[in-house]
């Protein structure tokens, strides 16, 4: 995997088994330019250009500097919702703290986010900034009250519980969305996240350097750390209980599991009974409607033509169980986003295919 998959976010030359390696273990961000690049951008610059502290005017020149270089970053990246959300919330921290004022993280937040709805409206529907935001919110609110439950004294055993805390609070935040959406959800996201933390920060920092100073002897140890973490993920992704897959969600169910995740944090917070209520009711309603959508699927009879590009399926479904006449092999995308996903969604656990043309014609003169 090329550095510049990391650094830049260009992921077209990833193959498809290492991107759904990422994908099963809840470490896709690394591969999508984000906040936490932005971060190390700002970190890197942030150090580099330290001298410049002596005067006001210097602080002035480099606080300039170090926005125009982190928006340079986002320009180079494609501009993302992501990297705009980070690129304008840290120009705002960068020339607050410039300024010498004190910025409250909430209302930057809001700011930078009125500031591109302003500028684009509907990126309002979009799923990156809608996942944006929600992982900001988690660290800024639900971090610092997760990071005090547990007090360590030993430096490392501190930081890892303050990245520990970190990564479950963007993943409490933003979890039901990406079920909803995704379909799926990552069991083993904490211990996949805090495996990528040090090879991620080494992977960017020595890309980058190698990007500005042409030293290419460093290739090597850029490659080992590439393909000692591609190697662990796709382990961990490979595992059987890494991943809970085949999650489809309604509107309702959607709504439901938002409501439950806000007052279950609401009483685990704040201890309050009437919250901690609410969230089983909430939690009886939604295991309910799914449940009710798994009696009706094994009462289904349906059949299903796929409209496919130079492909032919259909799928006869008694119950949950289908057969299913189709000219794909089970390993071809075309199967496994367009045929796969129809097949998840009304509940098939019991699948017959049966590959073969002449079956086609069949079908088609009746």
């Amino acid at each position: 995997m090329p550095s510049g998959i990391l650094i830049l976010g260009y992921r077209t030359d990833l193959s498809k088994e290492t991107l759904a390696a990422y994908a099963q273990t809840g470490t896709i961000h690394a591969l999508s330019v984000s906040g936490m690049h932005v971060g190390i951008i700002y970190l890197v610059l942030h150090n580099l250009l330290q001298f410049m502290n002596r005067s006001r005017t210097l602080k002035i020149c480099r606080c300039l500097l170090i926005v125009a270089l982190i928006w340079c970053y986002a320009l180079l990246t494609g501009c993302s919702p992501s990297v705009l959300r980070s690129a304008f919330m840290l120009s705002t921290f960068i020339i607050g703290k410039t300024m010498s004022r004190h910025s409250n993280s909430y209302n930057t937040m809001a700011f930078s986010a009125l500031a591109l709805l302003i500028y684009q409206p509907l990126l309002l529907f979009d799923l990156g900034f809608q996942l944006s935001f929600l992982s900001v919110f988690g660290l800024i609110y639900l971090q610092p009250l997760l990071y005090r439950l547990f007090y360590f004294k030993a430096l490392l055993a501190d930081k890892l519980w303050s990245y520990t805390a970190l990564s479950i609070a963007a993943q409490l935040t933003t979890f039901p969305l990406s079920v909803y959406y995704f379909h799926q959800f990552p069991i083993l996201f904490l211990f996949s996240n805090l495996f990528i933390l040090l090879p991620v920060s080494l992977i960017m920092y020595i890309g980058l350097l190698m990007l500005l100073t042409k030293l290419e002897f460093l290739a090597p140890l850029l490659e080992y750390l590439l393909n000692f973490m591609n190697a662990g993920l796709t382990w961990i992704a490979n595992l059987s209980f890494a991943t809970i897959s085949s999650i489809w969600l309604s509107s309702f169910e959607l709504i439901l599991l938002l409501l439950l995740v806000i007052f279950a944090l609401r009483s685990f917070i704040m201890a309050k009974k009437r919250a901690l209520f609410i969230a089983a009711w909430t939690c009886l309603a939604l295991q309910s409607s799914v449940t009710i959508k798994l009696l009706l699927a094994r009462q289904q009879q349906k059949t299903i033509v796929f409209k496919l590009y130079k492909h032919q399926a259909v799928a006869f479904i008694d119950g949950q169980h289908a057969l299913l006449y189709t000219d794909l092999e089970p390993q071809s995308a075309a199967f496994q986003y367009s045929i796969k996903p129809c097949l998840d969604l009304h509940h098939v656990t019991s699948l017959q295919i049966k590959n073969a043309y002449s079956d086609f014609k069949k079908i088609n003169h009746l």
